[in-house]
């Protein structure tokens, strides 16, 4: 199977290729260039890869293709397939001739049943022949729809376009909202880029989640006045991962007493007194034995549990449990973050647990989106 090459603009290529790896994609031909990242995936794992990389607004380039010479050579090889393009570029051209769609875009309180109908009654909303449809009568009756004051009607490929301006809304707000910029996270500010509005923190401030970091308003020797809220705050945020282990615990286990009971049933019916269980505490399992015409009979094994205490072998599970976690960490963090330290661990113990926690400092935007 022929690969995908991507080329991704970022500096965080290590958590990019992470997130891959959590996402199944098996990512080949690495290669890592200054503040770019190479990397080629199977064509089958494109569409996820490109939704991940737009979810996190990364740019990217995308190469890969079999050439015209390859390409070429595998349709000689196939007749009865250019016949079947040869034939497809016919019908496409017999079907450049005709509409079989429509969109309806640009009315919020207008009713796009309302406009649906009109273009039903001039026959535009199926498989309608160009040169048939009057786009002026469908935009002048479009246009006097109650609330629309302008319509624009147009032919675009084999769909027919129409977008709708409507009037103004008859009321409207005597005074505009503002809204002061918030954190996001708690975090150490660290640059603070105001564009509109009054800053309400510095750099070295600490802020909380949910502080204002920009006010909606201007201030003047007599006085202030409101104003829009715009800018962007940087910080030191801290991400933190805790895991619990407890040292000792109690769980049931099977004690190796056990207790066979068989039922037979004839066409459904049971035949016999079902056997119970001996024990007060158990789990059990099933098989069935025979089964043949209207018989059946099965085998129940009933395990008897009791309570054991259990040992967490810290030299065994640590390093994996260290590695999961980690992972989580650094899943959480924002493509658009810089790293300022490496993950740090601290460890404690309290009763029968163990308590591990890991710090990542990165800097990023604090304000809320």
């Amino acid at each position: 199977m022929r690969n995908t090459r991507y080329t991704v603009k970022t500096r965080r290529a290590t958590f990019l290729l992470n997130r891959l790896m959590r996402a199944g994609i098996s990512a080949e031909e690495i290669e890592r260039l200054e503040d770019r990242l190479v990397f080629s995936v199977r064509r089958a794992d494109a569409a996820a890869v490109e939704s991940l990389l737009s979810e996190q607004d990364l740019s990217y380039d995308r190469s890969g293709w079999l050439g015209a010479k390859r390409t070429l050579l595998a349709l000689l090889g196939r007749p009865f397939l250019i016949i079947s393009i040869l034939f497809s570029a016919v019908g496409v051209l017999f079907l450049q001739s005709f509409v079989y769609g429509y969109s309806i875009r640009g009315n919020e309180y207008v009713n796009t049943e309302t406009v649906a109908a009109v273009l039903r009654a001039n026959h535009a909303d199926g498989f309608a022949y160009k040169k048939a449809l009057d786009l002026q009568e469908i935009k002048r009756e479009i246009a006097a729809i109650e609330g629309v004051s302008f319509a624009s009607v147009k032919v675009v490929g084999n769909r027919l376009e129409v977008t709708v301006k409507e009037e103004l809304p008859r009321e409207t707000p005597d005074e505009p909202l503002y809204a002061p910029v918030l954190s996001e996270c708690d975090a150490i500010v660290t640059k603070v880029v105001a564009e509109s509005g009054t800053p309400r923190v510095e750099v070295g401030d600490r802020v909380s989640k949910g502080a204002i970091l920009i006010e909606p308003i201007y201030l003047f020797a007599e006085g202030q006045t409101e104003a829009p809220a715009r800018g962007e705050v940087w910080g030191r945020v801290t991400y933190k991962k805790e895991l619990y282990l407890p040292t000792l615990w109690v769980e049931k286990v099977r004690t190796g007493e056990f207790f066979l009971a068989r039922t037979v049933t004839f066409f459904g019916r049971g035949i016999g007194k079902e056997a119970a269980p001996p024990f007060a505490d158990y789990e059990w399992e099933e098989r069935v034995i025979y089964r043949g015409i209207g018989v059946s009979v099965t085998e129940r094994a009933y395990y008897r549990l009791a309570e054991q205490t259990l040992c967490r072998d810290l030299a065994q599970e640590g390093e994996s449990l260290l590695r999961g976690a980690l992972a989580d960490l650094l899943l959480s963090v924002s493509f658009c973050a810089t790293e300022k330290s490496g993950v740090s661990l601290t460890q404690k113990k309290v009763d029968n647990i163990i308590v591990l926690v890991l710090y990542y400092t990165v800097e990023r935007r604090i304000d809320l989106p």
